[in-house]
C-alpha cells in the first residue's frame, strides 16, 4: 500500500455470478442471490494525517493490498476472516474469487451481526480478526517501509438479517502518530555530521486489540499499552539543513516526564537526550507533535575509535559513510555508528531487485571507488597498467530510500574509466563528465 493517504471511496459489488440459476435445486441458494449485494469502505480524515510519510499528499490503496472482513460467530464466539484484495479496477473482492461466501456465512448466523473490516500487513485467506491479541509496532521504524507496515485500520458495520444488502465500512486509524520536528542549533556541528542521524523514543510497543461493545457506536480499539523499548523513529532531513523531522507509529497511550526519554544520535556519535516537560497524551487516529530546539555553544572533543575493516583493496570516505572495493571482487558501504565505529558492511547487490551482491568475474578488478551521500561509483579494468582501457567498465549505484540497499543502477560498458570521481551533480571518469541526473 502507498501509505500517504487519506481518504477513499471504494465501492463494488461483490458477485461474478452467472445470469441463470439454472440447475439450482428447489430450497437452494440461486447462483446470483448476491449479485447486487455490495461493499463501500472510506478512511476517515484524521487530525494530521496519521497516514502521510513524506508531504501531505493523499493516496488510494494499491493494486493487491489486502483486508479481512469478519464478524464473532454467535456459535464459539471466534473471529471469521473473509479476505479482500484490491485489483487494478480499483475495487476489492474476494481473494478467492468466491463473491458468495461473504454473504452466505453472514445469512447463517442466527440474528443480526455486527461486522468488522481490517487492514494490517501480512493478510491472506487463512487471516482471521486478531480480537483479543497482542499488536504490536516495529522497534526500527527508520525507513519509509519499517514505518508504514506499522499502519492498522479497522472499521464496523451492522448486519442486519433478512434486510442488509450493503456493507458500508468507515475505516480509523488504530495507531497514534508521533512526530518530532527537531532544530539543531549547535556550533560544535557541521551539516555532514547529520548524515545517518539516528532518533530514538522510549514508548510502549504492544497493546491488545478488542471490541468495544458497549454502547451503540461499536468499534475496535487497542487498550492496556505495554512492552516498553526504543522506538527508532523516521528521520527525514533536507541536505545541507540543521532540521529533522522525525515520525513513527505507536498503540494509544500516554507518555510521561520520567518514561519518554527521547536520544538523539548524529552520524559522528554526537549523542543528545531530551525529556518532557509534561505529560503527553497519544489517541488513535491522531498526531501529537513535539518542537525540539537544541543549542549548544562551543565546541566539543571526542576520542577517536579505531575500525579495523579487513579484506580491502581500496576505499573511499564521505560524510559519514564508507566506500571499500573487497579482495573478493565485491563492494561494500558502511554507515557510521553512534560509537564511531562502521559497524556491519552493506554489500552492493546488482540490481534494485537483485538478491546476488556484484562480484566481478575474470581479469577485472576493482581499480577506483567514490561515492557522495546515496549515491556510488566505481571503475574497473582488467588492464594492469597506469592507463585507460577501451574494455573498462564503469558503475553507477545508488541507495534505495525505501529500503536502504544499495545496487547498480547504471552499469557503463567499453567506458575508459582510470579515475573516477562523483559529487551531486556529476560522475566524472576521466575526460567524461556524465550528469548525475541521467542515472537517478
Amino acid at each position: 500500500m502507498k501509505k500517504y493517504l487519506v481518504y477513499l471511496l471504494l465501492p463494488m459489488a461483490l458477485a461474478a455470478c452467472t445470469d441463470s440459476d439454472d440447475g439450482a435445486m428447489e430450497g437452494d441458494t440461486p447462483k446470483d442471490k448476491y449479485a447486487d449485494y455490495q461493499i463501500t469502505g472510506s478512511i476517515s480524515p484524521i487530525h494530521t494525517t496519521a497516514r502521510v510519510v513524506d508531504g501531505e499528499v493523499e493516496t488510494k490503496f494499491q493494486e493487491n493490498d489486502m483486508m479481512l472482513i469478519g464478524w464473532k460467530h454467535s456459535s464459539g464466539g471466534t473471529y471469521s476472516g473473509y479476505a479482500y484484495k484490491y485489483g487494478s479496477d480499483e475495487k476489492f473482492a474476494p481473494n478467492d474469487g468466491d463473491a458468495s461466501a461473504l454473504w452466505t456465512g453472514l445469512d447463517g448466523e442466527n440474528d443480526n451481526v455486527d461486522v468488522y473490516a481490517w487492514y494490517s500487513k501480512g493478510i491472506d485467506n487463512n487471516s482471521t480478526i486478531p480480537v483479543g491479541t497482542t499488536i504490536s509496532v516495529s522497534e526500527d521504524q527508520s525507513t519509509e517501509a519499517e514505518y508504514t507496515s506499522n499502519i492498522y485500520l479497522a472499521a464496523h458495520a451492522s448486519y442486519i438479517k433478512g434486510t442488509t444488502t450493503s456493507l458500508q465500512f468507515g475505516f480509523s486509524h488504530l495507531m497514534a502518530r508521533l512526530k518530532l520536528s527537531i532544530d539543531f542549533n549547535d556550533k560544535g556541528i557541521s551539516t555532514s555530521d547529520m548524515i545517518n542521524t539516528k532518533v530514538t523514543t522510549q514508548l510502549y510497543t504492544s497493546a491488545t486489540l478488542q471490541e468495544n461493545a458497549t454502547g451503540t457506536n461499536k468499534y475496535l480499539e487497542l487498550v492496556s499499552p505495554t512492552d516498553s523499548k526504543a522506538i527508532t523513529m523516521l528521520a527525514q532531513g533536507a541536505a545541507g539543513s540543521y532540521h529533522l523531522d522525525c515520525t513513527c507509529l505507536l498503540p494509544p497511550q500516554t507518555l510521561t516526564t520520567h518514561s519518554a526519554i527521547i536520544t538523539i544520535t548524529l552520524g559522528n556519535g554526537k549523542e543528545y537526550t531530551c525529556t518532557l516537560s509534561k505529560d503527553l497524551v497519544l489517541k488513535a487516529g491522531e498526531e501529537a507533535k513535539l518542537s525540539i530546539d537544541i543549542t549548544v555553544e562551543g565546541t566539543s572533543v571526542y576520542e577517536p575509535v579505531v575500525t579495523v575493516i579487513p579484506q580491502t583493496d581500496l576505499c573511499s570516505y564521505s560524510g559519514n559513510r564508507l566506500i571499500t572495493g573487497n579482495s573478493n571482487k565485491t563492494v561494500s558501504i558502511y554507515d557510521k555508528q553512534a560509537d564511531g565505529s562502521w559497524g556491519t558492511p552493506a554489500l552492493v547487490y546488482e540490481s534494485l531487485e537483485s538478491t546476488k551482491p556484484l562480484q566481478l568475474t575474470g581479469s577485472y578488478y576493482i581499480r577506483v571507488v567514490d561515492l557522495y551521500k546515496d549515491y556510488a561509483g566505481l571503475a574497473t579494468s582488467v588492464n594492469t597498467e597506469p592507463h585507460s582501457a577501451a574494455n573498462d567498465i564503469a558503475y553507477f549505484c545508488k541507495r534505495d530510500k525505501v529500503t536502504g540497499k544499495w545496487y547498480v543502477n547504471k552499469k557503463l560498458e567499453n567506458t575508459p574509466c582510470y579515475s573516477l570521481v562523483l559529487n551531486n551533480d556529476f560522475f566524472c571518469m576521466d575526460r567524461m563528465v556524465v550528469t548525475v541526473q541521467l542515472f537517478r
